[in-house]
């Protein structure tokens, strides 16, 4: 589902983090004794040569004299070299076909026979990325090391096993990737599991449903409209001679393209090899048709249905695409990458489009791209977190913001920051420690895509044009030609409450009845398959033979930075790094936030999540999107949460950074003061949008990725730094912005106090920290910037706050929407009885997922991935991913203190594991981004030189060690906290497992209910509503609210916490030892206890008193109160204090 990247895009893969060096030019040995054009190497014939300075290199084009397969050799001087073999594919229908060959291709091949080969290299082995991946055009097989000699030996292993797969001859592969029959027994259901469909079971989303419904509506009977990965529906349907004829279809040396990037002493070995490996083969010529497109004659909108389950939140959940078909544009490459950089400047945060959007469709968040992978390109426009009725207001908006810049192009200002922006990615190119994998499947996307081996490297290189385009009325013009009387397609996909288990209910139905035409003898199969242990497969002979690095050869160096850590005259204290780099830097200010109180926390994360994004005294938020465009290169404001290195000690800071070149920091530091102390919060309407939409993608965040959440949430078990980060950014989080939306509405002007609260709380100096990290001039800029910023700020002594959030239970689940699981368990070290972390713990967690969690989780029982390490400030976790099952995940979980016991793993084998992780920290960080840490490190008291103590540490690592270790795991999996996050249906199902389930996206609508002793005109009416809205009070029970019943002292207890703390409370015993610290209900009685009137002024004076508010007694009264007599005391208390 790759589409051709956006400029940003594309350059953020690439210039990710600040590799500027002062100088970018390669080593000399890096391109000597290079061919030229003409030349053969080893049976390759050199097409073509040219330069690419982006990443200081030199591109060789070979072709295979016999086969005419290619390869493109990037020499540069990394040294995370990459090999790579590309095959282009078709997914020819919805089963997955690329996706499960991709999937099996690496499963075993003639010369190295063994399935558990690929995770085996993996974790044994020193490399620094080893997949294949799958997209719709083409299948590419990457691996990349630090040495030479082991890529060698991966290229030969990745060569054969994608030319002589074992899946051709072994069926077992197939059942085990693609899909099989499930019974544990007799009386089980039939159920279908494998690895490719678990893992589309929990990619089916609406985000890809919402893609592929525009590739079908765009493209009539085009296999665009097909999903290169399958549809879980569809992937039954595949079978083994289906896949078999899929590799004699696509997999074949004249349907390949080989890449090698970086520095090589014999970049001819690998033309060796692949010349041995290709000439067996005849040439053969690749065509591809799609013979059943219709191009699509006049324009279309359709809504299409998503499933989720009952009681899911529709709520901007919707998404919309807005389609340009461009037919004759793949045969203009000029204009191809004009309308590719237009849309650019379209999707621009600044640009008079994403800023009309903003004020259209408050809570969305939006995009544009070129698409290239149907059979003509088309101009793409995408909003999500909106609803369907938006579309035409999306529509609309988009149209006019085109009708603009066919008449006038694009600003001047708008351009120059974009470029700007674009200079500057320039000097950011070589940070990123994956540069190579990167650039090398973007350049087989864009080559699958348009045919252009060189395309992407003229896409790149035309980029610095954009403002000569412009000015020369090229962006107008294109848009004129292109896209204002264009045939377009639009489609909305929206969620449908309730239909997924319709789905599911039909999908039960049909295996019931394929089990019921089943014979016994073909039901018992079905049995023992599914409890068959895994056949051993000793793939160690293998490994060793591939093995090019020996633990006693790894090299001990790291890149040491110089590190000034000084306090100022003002007190605040500055971290100051030099780097070899030139004319940049990055500059982060801390302010201190550990002053907050509890209930200022989501509003702290609020003011984080809206500045940036509305009026200042000085700018509109349109001027100030196009100022910090220029100025504020990947400018952050946000949380950071900084430890004291060996303890459980941190402090909370507002984190506001970002990278400018030195001559803009100036500008930089005057435009975040503006930002931070300057934003204008009145404008409820933007606030109320900006909170819409902050809401929407939280929640879509927690649905797509509900494992990080959870794994936050339950470190925050043992962790008050993790605690605090999930209270910050989670769940909790999501159930304030839920409130404040309902606010906004309600009272605005509270909002915008809260807010300018947190505002006036931050323009404070003390125990503030500046980190600089950059060249000597830039250190002396900033140093003298960063005095007079903090000049201006207020010098109040702060007073760190204890926080007592919300405990975590040992056993949660969160309620998602998703077909699949994703089960965890984590516990930190003190738990497991360990001192702490070490790192010959990443190689011992290699061993286990090799060894036990793969074979165990994902061969036999069907789940996807699994997760496994230790976090150095935490502790252990263990997580599946794209789990089908529960119980059973869990079951292995538990027996893996058993393996660990029996573990009979030599030295040999073990220096394998400690290969592998070793290659982590061998792995260099750009320039700037090594200056940063190294600053970081300090800020944290982490010694610098702490990689270099963990690479000898992890040579360490013994046999009577690992062990050892059994013990710990033992305690890990008896008292670590377990979690669960997944379907409704699932985890209803083994709901006795957990003592809390979470489901902040089903609650329900409780201004929409309806009680049966609350008809509408009671005088009770609108205060029980109040209290409700306001989560003061609860109902009895979904019909009975209790207007009549007796109020009691615990029902009191309930609202002033509510109100006092911003939360309801977990349990009404602790609520009341929190209130009575401040002196609140002290004398109050018991919670069973009635409350009368003189017992609520009571309660309300005292709680009056703690918040700093006079209060005026009313007449009370010695009679027990009903429990809607107390709403309309709570409303007449608290609705004057909103409206004040």
């Amino acid at each position: 589902m790759k589409k051709l990247l956006s400029l940003l895009l594309a350059l953020a893969l690439l210039f990710s983090a600040a590799g500027c060096t002062s100088s970018d030019q390669p080593k000399d040995n890096a391109l000597a004794d290079l061919p030229q054009a003409g030349d053969v190497v080893e049976g390759f014939a050199v097409k073509d040569v040219r330069d690419f300075p982006l990443v200081g290199a030199k591109l060789v084009m070979f072709e295979h004299e016999k086969t005419g397969a290619e390869l493109m050799y990037i020499a540069n001087n990394d040294t995370n070299r990459v090999f790579d073999l590309t095959f282009f594919t078709r997914a020819v229908d919805n089963t997955g076909l690329p996706h499960v060959f991709e999937h099996s291709t690496l499963d075993g091949s003639e010369k190295y026979p063994s399935k558990a080969l690929f995770f085996n290299l993996s974790y044994q082995t020193y490399n620094t990325y080893m997949n294949a991946m799958t997209g719709s055009l083409y299948t590419t097989y990457p691996v990349a090391s630090l040495s030479e000699e082991q890529l060698l030996q991966y290229a030969d292993y990745y060569t054969d096993s994608c030319l002589h797969p074992m899946i051709l001859e072994d069926e077992s592969i197939f059942r085990e990737e693609a899909w099989r029959y499930r019974m544990d027994d007799e009386d089980s259901d039939l159920t279908i599991e494998g690895t490719v469909y678990s893992e589309m079971q929990g990619a089916d989303d609406l985000s890809r449903a919402a893609y592929y419904n525009v590739m079908r509506e765009a493209f009539p009977g085009s296999i665009a409209g097909n999903d290169s990965g399958g549809e879980p529906a569809s992937i039954p349907d595949m079978t083994w001679d289906a896949l078999k004829d899929y590799h004699e279809e696509y997999y074949h040396p004249s349907n390949c393209v080989a890449f090698l990037y970086g520095e090589f002493e014999d970049y001819a070995a690998f033309l060796k090899l692949l010349d041995e490996a290709f000439s067996p083969y005849e040439k053969r010529e690749f065509t591809f048709e799609d013979a059943e497109y219709e191009p699509l004659r006049e324009s279309v909108t359709k809504e299409l249905a998503f499933p989720v389950e009952s009681g899911s939140g529709t709520d901007n959940s919707s998404e919309i695409y807005y389609a340009f078909l461009c037919p004759g544009l793949k045969d203009d490459p000029q204009e191809e990458v004009i309308l590719n950089t237009l849309t650019d400047l379209l999707v621009a945060d600044a640009s008079p489009l994403m800023q009309s959007l903003k004020k259209a469709i408050p809570s969305g968040t939006f995009a544009s791209y070129i698409e290239i992978e149907g059979p003509e390109d088309m101009i793409v426009f995408y909003a999500g977190n909106v609803n369907p009725e938006d579309a035409e207001t999306f529509r609309s908006t988009v149209d006019d913001s085109l009708k603009d810049v066919a008449a006038n192009g694009f600003a001047e200002d708008l351009v120059d920051g974009v470029m700007s922006a674009l200079s500057l990615d320039m000097k950011l190119v070589r940070e990123s420690s994956e540069v190579g994998v990167s650039l090398v499947t973007q350049i087989a996307d864009y080559y699958a895509s348009t045919g252009a081996a060189f395309g992407y490297m003229d896409y790149v290189e035309g980029l610095e044009k954009i403002a000569s385009w412009n000015s020369e009325g090229l962006y107008a013009k294109a848009v004129d030609e292109w896209l204002l009387n264009a045939v377009t397609a639009m489609s909305v996909t929206f969620p449908e409450p309730g239909l997924r288990e319709k789905l599911d209910a039909a999908e039960n139905s049909r295996l019931a009845d394929v089990r019921a035409a089943m014979s016994e003898e073909e039901i018992q199969a079905i049995i023992a398959a599914s409890n068959a242990e895994d056949e051993e497969d000793d793939a160690s002979g293998y490994v060793k033979a591939l093995q090019a690095v020996t633990v006693e050869s790894l090299p001990e160096e790291i890149r040491t930075y110089s590190v000034s850590d000084t306090n100022a005259k003002d007190g605040t204290r500055r971290i100051n790094v030099q780097a070899d780099v030139d004319g940049v830097g990055k500059n982060i200010l801390f302010l201190d936030a550990s002053g907050l109180s509890q209930m200022d926390i989501h509003w702290f994360a609020l003011y984080c999540s809206v500045v940036g994004q509305m009026d200042t005294s000085q700018h509109t938020r349109e001027e100030l999107a196009v100022l910090m465009t220029r100025y504020l290169h990947d400018s952050e404001i946000r949380l950071s949460l900084i430890d004291q290195y060996g303890t459980k000690e941190f402090t909370p800071y507002l984190r506001a950074g970002w990278t400018a070149a030195d001559e803009d920091l100036a500008k930089g530091y005057e435009l975040m003061d503006e930002i931070l102390y300057e934003t204008d919060f009145s404008d409820a309407e933007t606030l109320l949008g900006l909170v819409s939409q902050a809401k929407a993608s939280l929640k879509s965040s927690i649905n797509n990725a509900p494992y990080n959440a959870m794994l936050y949430r339950a470190f925050g078990k043992y962790s008050p730094l993790y605690r605090y980060y999930s209270y910050f950014n989670s769940i909790e989080f999501y159930q304030f912005l839920e409130e404040t939306e309902q606010d906004l509405e309600k009272y605005p002007a509270v909002v915008q106090i809260r807010l300018e609260a947190v505002r006036d709380y931050f323009h404070n100096r003390a125990n503030a920290v500046n980190v600089y990290a950059g060249s000597k001039a830039g250190v002396g800029t900033n140093t003298a910037l960063a005095d007079g910023f903090f000049a201006n700020l207020d010098d109040n002594a702060i007073e760190p706050v204890t926080y007592e959030f919300p405990e975590v239970a040992d056993s949660e689940a969160l309620i998602v929407d998703s077909t699949v699981q994703y089960n965890g368990i984590v516990a930190d070290f003190e738990t497991m009885g360990t001192d702490g972390y070490s790192s010959e713990l990443d190689a011992l967690s290699n061993l286990i997922g090799d060894a036990y969690l793969y074979p165990n989780l994902r061969d036999q029982y069907g789940a996807y991935g699994v997760w496994n390490g230790f976090l150095e400030d935490a502790g252990c976790y263990v997580v599946s991913y794209r789990d089908p099952n529960i119980v059973q995940t869990f079951d292995v979980y538990e027996a893996l203190p058993a393996f660990l016991r029996d573990q009979a793993q030599d030295q040999e084998t073990l220096d394998g594991y400690i290969l592998s992780a070793y290659s982590n920290y061998a792995l260099s960080e750009g320039e700037l981004a090594g200056a940063v840490d190294a600053a970081l490190s300090s800020f944290s008291g982490k010694p610098l030189d702490a990689k270099l103590q963990y690479m000898r540490e992890l040579k360490t690592l013994t046999p009577e060690k690992v062990k050892a270790c059994a013990d710990i795991f033992e305690a890990f999996v008896e008292d670590g906290m377990r979690f669960t996050a997944g379907g409704a249906g699932a985890i209803n199902a083994n709901a006795d497992l957990y003592e809390k389930i979470l489901n902040p996206f089903g609650a329900v609508d409780r201004s929409a209910m309806s009680f049966e002793d609350l008809p509408e005109g009671s005088e009770y009416y609108d205060a029980v509503y109040f209290a409700i809205d306001n989560a003061y009070m609860r109902e009895l029970s979904e019909t009975v609210f209790g207007v009549d019943e007796e109020a009691t002292v615990a029902d009191m207890a309930y609202a002033l916490y509510s109100l006092g703390f911003g939360e309801e409370p977990a349990d009404l015993d602790t609520a009341r030892s929190d209130l009575g610290e401040y002196g609140i209900m002290a004398s109050n009685g018991a919670n069973s206890d009635a409350i009368t009137a003189n017992g609520v002024e009571d309660a309300l004076a005292s709680f009056s008193r703690a918040i700093g508010l006079t209060y005026q007694r009313g007449e009370g009264g010695d009679e027990p109160l009903t429990r809607g007599q107390l709403a309309v005391m709570l409303m007449e208390y608290v609705e004057p204090l909103l409206e004040e």
